[in-house]
């Protein structure tokens, strides 16, 4: 086995023995995506329905197919084969169909299983952990024979192809998705039908094209705090809210964990002793701290030495704005602009929308002076659409569910698409353990896929 899944396992052991020991910490409680929820990120859809609808109760209610330039994929099962013969075999692609479990996690067991490094496999885009999900990646300079050796209850790959060149990231087209959303309560008829217009005046209209809460981290929701203090030069600071910084989406156990590593902040083998079992969970933190226990007070290298996070926090703080500037031109009932710019620009022109608010926070002009030591960061100028559009390809609501099949471009959200159409929710554990599938509601292929993934369908 992975020895990323081994630890994963450790963990998770780790967890339930913390859970008998501390059951009033692990409250199997919902997160509802209320409006105060929203509004932290700058989020403020108006007239919303008050039915609370929950989104990936079971995996297969959440599925999602990408397309590229030439390819629609699914998730049909099939076994691995070799479709077509070129003389060109530096690359090879297949279709990856995945279970819970993260692209990347799927991705690092495939180059473990291959003897390949990671950044031999290319793929256009992350997909959903709690789903089933489809996605053509790209492997170099392996062949079809090795590739039929890999094998996981949490994967399986099909349709085989040698072609040339890699996918490299962002270069999807669409994603197909199929949803179920689930309600504990009967709708009412009238109910029904306010959803249904809702759902055909989104197609028609589009939606707006709010950086949805994934965007801000899962589940504390408050990486572009960490962001703007980096921006504002705050450095240590922002360093220490990423560790201790509690919040009230965040589970009570881990809000426990925050608590102790804050009462010893500074002592850095200690709060790496009490981080210890975590493998996957508090990645970041865990880097941070042993680059200080090595390097006090290099905190600016403590944020180099988690670029990609660090480079997360700061886009949040313009997609932050984008979002509270959006919701004041849907406040005001005006007319909103196709496009708006986004901050991280060297050009005040795209800085001028959000004069107020930069003013509000201290940082105008902006202090870009701040972001020199971290190359990553690009400064340019990037407009983003107002609006998007779905192009829904099925849709049925019924006194308990909403099922719906649509297209989204990429970069759009489909949370973000069905937050205007109702309320959204994670269920409890045990509602999720209580909800079964519905077999005749699936289809021939979709069936096929589920009973692969039967061994880990409802795993944590």
């Amino acid at each position: 086995m992975d020895t990323r899944f081994k630890n994963k396992d450790l963990e998770k052991q780790f967890l339930e023995a913390q859970k008998l020991q501390y059951p009033e910490l692990f409250d199997d409680v919902e997160t509802v995506e209320t409006d105060e929820l929203l509004d932290t990120v700058g989020i403020r859809i108006k007239d919303r329905l008050p039915n609370i609808f929950y989104i990936k109760t079971l995996p297969f209610d959440f599925i999602v197919e990408e397309k590229t330039d030439s390819i629609q994929t699914d998730i049909s099962f099939k076994p691995l084969a070799l479709e077509g013969q070129t003389e060109d075999r530096r690359t090879l692609f297949a279709t990856l169909v995945k279970c819970n479990i993260q692209t990347t996690d799927a991705v690092a067991d495939i180059s473990n299983q291959l003897g390949i490094t990671v950044d031999s496999i290319g793929y256009a885009g992350l997909k959903d952990k709690y789903a089933i999900t489809s996605q053509l990646i790209s492997l170099r300079a392996v062949s079809f024979e090795n590739l039929q050796k890999v094998k996981s209850q949490y994967f399986f790959l099909k349709d085989a192809y040698y072609g040339n060149g890699v996918i490299r990231n962002g270069e999807l087209v669409a994603n197909r998705f199929n949803i179920r959303l689930r309600s504990k309560n009967h709708l009412l008829r009238e109910e029904e039908d306010i959803l249904q217009s809702r759902t055909l005046k989104i197609e028609k209209n589009g939606f707006f094209n709010f950086y949805y809460l994934q965007r801000f981290s899962t589940p504390r929701y408050t990486n572009f705090h960490w962001g703007y203090l980096i921006l504002c030069g705050r450095y240590e600071e922002a360093i220490r809210l990423m560790i201790t910084e509690k919040s009230d989406t965040e589970p009570r156990y881990f809000d426990y964990i925050r608590t102790r590593l804050s009462e010893v902040y500074g002592n850095w083998d200690e709060m790496l002793d009490i981080l210890e079992p975590f493998h996957s969970i508090f990645q970041s933190e865990k880097k941070v701290i042993s680059f200080l226990k090595n390097n006090p007070e290099n905190y600016i290298g403590a944020l180099k030495n988690i670029s990609e996070q660090t480079k997360l926090w700061i886009y949040a703080v313009p997609s932050w704005l984008f979002n509270l500037k959006l919701s004041e031109y849907l406040e005001n009932g005006g007319i909103t602009p196709k496009k708006l710019p986004l901050i991280l620009s060297t050009s005040i022109s795209d800085w001028l929308p959000y004069q107020l608010s930069l003013k509000e926070n201290g940082i105008f002009p902006l202090p870009y002076k701040n972001l020199k030591p971290f190359s990553f960061i690009q400064l340019k100028t990037r407009e983003v659409d107002v609006r998007s559009y779905a192009k829904i390809i099925n849709s049925h609501i019924t006194k308990k569910e909403i099922r719906i099949q649509f297209l989204l471009e990429k970069g759009q959200y489909a949370t973000t698409f069905l937050s205007q159409i109702c309320v959204l929710a994670k269920p409890t554990t045990a509602y999720m353990e209580s909800c079964e599938y519905d077999l005749q509601s699936f289809s021939k292929v979709e069936l096929e896929s589920l009973n692969f993934f039967s061994e880990v369908l409802g795993q944590e």
